[in-house]
């Protein structure tokens, strides 16, 4: 059973997701979609790895479905698609991570907290980003989250190239040039190796052009310099977003056209670029098939703008030599890439007509000075890639080792069992053993009567990472007929509980379970179990005592608090 990896990209109407298996030293992308018009006209799409359809789903119109219901809808999809397989984390793209988060972060209060100091910065992104990881650290407590930056890959910068001509202490308080789209810029530069290995270890200018467009100076495969700075809204025309734009004009709009923030923060990310200049669409293929006069004038002014900024791009450099087109508009869009070559034949760029209407990888002719590339871009790759490295290689092995874990064991009467690593399918096992567990078992696991369990407590019971929460179960005849399982409280320690049908008690199935638990709690370097015992519940106080684990014990209230050290 490989584990897998989802990736989240939670936009403000749309969440898109990937699904990644870890094979090995692999991630093998089976599953791809979105769920859109959140707000208007919701629909669930799921393609597997060759983009056929495997599922769908409308909820007509005028419904608002919103991010809860997005992700309520989606998890259980994905899950249902891994069957046996075990959702390990969940990676996701974060825009902005200021001065501080240079690097990918496992995500908890403190650091969610943090991130949203920048949602001024990135209007469009950073809460909708923050909102996903926040509802999943509601629904899943248990899973590992990963925050992944689009600012990160910018951050080794020179210290020139960030600054801007403001008073020094702006400068230290985090009022500098960011940079975005680095997880774009990240994996072209992970695959221009196999591309060219020569311009890998040189200079090239990288353009990502899409809805959200810019272009980033490459060293050896490190950021330079790129177009976008504070925020997200800076350097090119995009297809709503303004660019780069006089400060002037902003104090002309609030003094003279009493224009407040929130106006002209609509201004400039909503109302202007493409759909701004043309009035007719911020889609490149819509202005590119148009006639109108408006729709020419914007497509003109975005190659303008392209071709003053790779100038200055290419002088932060001291040369070129290569361009690498990426993104929707740039892998897509042969009249847009043949418009920037030509634009570019001063540097030394002779574009291959032929090999560019194709679509590349090469789009320039083997003469030209400076090469030109169409390389796809894979910021979701990329984005499991840092969420697989950040789980830790060991921390990883050992939830993938425990993941497939399975014993036969014999209990005290000669009968067998198995004990295997609970499985995202085990939901109606884990509710009939819940079943058929009496009152007096139910109060003492839960220290309260129970009646039933609705559907979100049992799913809190298949939330299982098999690092941070490990869950075993006892299989006898094809039926579940007990449950172990920790979870990791703090560093170091964790909690442990049982449950066993009533028929089952009395046959030493409790200690077994806690003995293979132990086993995998001492490989993921938990140093300590802890659990809470109401003090009649004595048998699960002798599983404890016959353990041989060094213990301490200490009553309040009813409740005995066990605590066994696996040192």
């Amino acid at each position: 059973m490989p584990d897998a990896i989802a990736v989240l990209n939670a936009g403000s109407s749309s969440i898109k997701y990937s699904l990644f298996l870890l094979r090995g030293k692999e991630l093998d992308l089976v599953l791809r979609g979105q769920v859109e018009g959140l707000y208007t006209s919701p629909r669930f799409v799921a393609l597997d790895a060759a983009g056929r359809q495997v599922d769908a789903k409308s909820w007509g119109d005028g419904v608002q479905l919103g991010h809860e219901g997005a992700l309520d809808h989606l998890i259980p999809r994905v899950r249902e698609h891994l069957g046996a397989d075990n959702l390990a984390a969940i990676g996701h793209r974060v825009v902005h991570g200021g001065m501080h988060f240079a690097r990918p972060v496992r995500m908890d209060e403190r650091t969610l907290e943090a991130l949203r100091a920048f949602v001024p910065l990135a209007p469009l992104h950073q809460p909708h980003n923050l909102a996903a990881i926040e509802l999943l650290m509601q629904r899943l407590p248990a899973m590992p989250q990963v925050a992944c930056f689009d600012t990160g890959f910018h951050r080794g910068n020179p210290e020139l190239a960030q600054m801007f001509a403001l008073p020094a202490e702006m400068h230290a308080q985090g009022v500098r040039r960011y940079g975005f789209h680095g997880l774009s810029y990240e994996y072209i530069a992970s695959v221009l190796p196999q591309v060219d290995a020569r311009v890998s270890r040189g200079r090239a200018v990288v353009l990502h052009l899409g809805n959200g467009s810019s272009m980033c100076a490459m060293a050896d495969g490190r950021s330079v310099a790129s177009t976008m700075g504070f925020t997200a809204v800076d350097g090119l025309p995009m297809g709503t977003r303004c660019g780069s734009l006089d400060p002037g004009v902003i104090l002309y709009l609030m003094d003279q056209r009493g224009m407040d923030v929130r106006a002209i923060e609509n201004l400039v990310y909503k109302q202007s670029g493409l759909l701004g200049v043309s009035g007719i669409s911020s889609d490149m293929r819509a202005l590119l098939d148009s006639d109108d006069v408006r729709a020419r004038t914007a497509v003109d002014l975005y190659l303008y703008r392209i071709r003053r900024e790779l100038g200055s791009l290419v002088a932060a450099l001291g040369g070129v030599d290569a361009l690498v087109f990426t993104a929707g508009i740039g892998e897509h869009a042969p009249l847009i890439r043949r418009r920037v070559c030509e634009d570019a034949a001063w540097l030394g760029v002779a574009l291959d007509a032929t090999a560019n209407t194709r679509g590349g990888p090469r789009i320039s002719k083997e003469s030209s000075r400076v090469a030109a590339y169409v390389v796809p871009t894979n910021e979701e790759l990329m984005i499991a890639r840092h969420t697989r490295t950040l789980l830790g290689a060991a921390g990883a092995e050992a939830g993938a080792d425990a993941s497939r874990h399975a014993a036969r064991a014999t209990l005290r009467d000669g009968s067998t069992i198995t004990i295997r690593a609970q499985r995202p399918t085990d939901r109606q096992g884990m509710r009939n053993v819940l079943v058929d567990m009496s009152p007096e078992s139910i109060r003492r696991r839960f220290f309260a009567p129970r009646r039933s369990f609705s559907e979100e407590e049992v799913q809190r019971f298949l939330d299982i990472d098999f690092v941070h929460h490990v869950a075993l179960v006892a299989v006898a005849d094809d039926a579940i007929v007990g449950a172990g399982r920790y979870i990791v409280t703090e560093p170091g320690e964790a909690e442990v509980a049982f449950g066993v049908s009533d028929q089952w008690q009395g046959r030493g199935m409790g200690g077994l379970l806690l003995q293979h638990l132990v086993a995998i709690a001492r490989q993921h370097g938990v140093r300590k179990l802890v659990a809470e015992v109401l003090h009649e519940n004595v048998p699960m106080l002798a599983v404890f005592r016959a353990s041989g684990l060094p213990s301490e014990t200490r009553h309040e209230g009813g409740v005995v608090h066990v605590t066994m050290s696996l040192q």
